[in-house]
């Protein structure tokens, strides 16, 4: 049941990231700056991934441990991608900022493919 939780998550982290990546490009693509949908989809991919990392150490306590140990690196590696991106953009302009948010998205949405596959 537990597990069955835990990859129900992973799919809606799945799709959160790929909204804020798609959303990112689409800044990106009109120059437009970011708005309280584009924070607010942000928050929902960062909170879906901390409810799957939750499932997932409850997965662990209760004895399931991930097919291979880098799962819980990537994991984080995931957690912390997009909520990094503005880190790297601080003098863009909106259009950079947004390309920056978008390839953090994109890059984030590669990790958790890793993650199914590792899973």
């Amino acid at each position: 049941m537990l597990s069955q939780v835990h990859l129900l998550l992973a799919y809606v982290s799945a799709a959160t990231t790929a909204l804020v990546a798609a959303e990112a490009g689409w800044r990106a693509f009109t120059n437009l700056p970011a708005t309280r949908t584009a924070r607010w989809l942000a928050a929902g991919q960062f909170a879906s991934l901390v409810a799957t990392a939750i499932a997932g150490f409850a997965l662990v306590a209760s004895g399931e441990a991930a097919n291979n140990g880098l799962h819980y690196l990537m994991a984080v590696v995931a957690l912390l991608s997009v909520p990094a991106a503005p880190v790297f953009s601080t003098r863009a302009g909106p259009r950079g900022r947004a390309l920056v948010t978008c390839l953090a998205g994109l890059f984030a949405m590669a990790v958790v493919g890793l993650l199914f596959i590792t899973g």
